[in-house]
């Protein structure tokens, strides 16, 4: 089951270090996470060393996250598994655990992310083939057009004016798809005229207030 997770002013802890752990943090940041990295960077402990079996690092987490209580937790380094005192100490503050490349350990999978000004386009293989689910995200990401990305603007930029216009949830559907379906409000987005499809949906919202109080009696 995908889901689309607000991360925005909360505490997530990505441990490893190198560009995999760079750019983990890098994403979150940008969603509006509160990232703590550990190692933290420059720390003497901040480069991971190897050892037979793969990748491990010196320090252990546990006191980090028990002390910042996160909401989630990226193990980064690929081949290192977290000891199982540590995703306890992750699981015991009510932190869901990622681990780099296990999904057999990983309360959940990271899909191929893309996007399209507002539009996100998330793919999954449950962690079984991360390289098939960016090729699929990639095909689907081609798909989408200028115009699609500025129907979602303007459904944002009216969405207000929809809920206060239209008091049912029927109502407010069927004006929505009526805007969606619309062959002038498509063509001018489809020719970059954004104000004027602003201003042809404003129309026919209400429009749609109009028969909706002409069916309750009230027009």
């Amino acid at each position: 089951m995908l889901l689309d997770v607000t991360v925005r002013g909360k505490t997530v802890v990505v441990v490893g270090a190198g560009e995999p752990a760079r750019s983990r943090a890098k994403m979150l940041a940008s969603e509006g996470a509160h990232v703590t990295r550990f190692p933290p960077r420059g720390s003497k402990t901040s480069t991971p060393t190897r050892k037979k079996g793969g990748t491990r690092v010196l320090s252990d987490p546990t006191q980090l996250i028990r002390r910042v209580r996160p909401t989630l937790v990226f193990f980064t380094v690929p081949g290192y598994v977290p000891k199982p005192a540590v995703v306890r100490a992750a699981h015991s503050v009510g932190a869901l655990v990622h681990v780099y490349d296990v999904p057999a350990l990983s309360d959940f999978t990271m899909p191929s992310i893309g996007t399209a000004g507002a539009i996100r386009v998330a793919v999954s293989t449950a962690g079984q083939s991360p390289a098939m689910a960016a090729l699929l995200r990639r095909r689907i990401e081609r798909g989408i057009r200028p115009a699609d990305v500025a129907m979602v603007r303007l459904q944002g930029e009216l969405r207000a004016t929809i809920l206060r216009s239209l008091p049912t949830h029927e109502a407010r559907k069927r004006t929505i798809y009526r805007i969606l379906r619309h062959r002038g409000v498509g063509k001018l987005l489809r020719s970059g005229r954004y104000e004027a499809a602003v201003a042809l949906a404003r129309t026919v919202i209400r429009s749609s207030a109009h028969v909706d109080r002409v069916a309750a009696g009230k027009g």
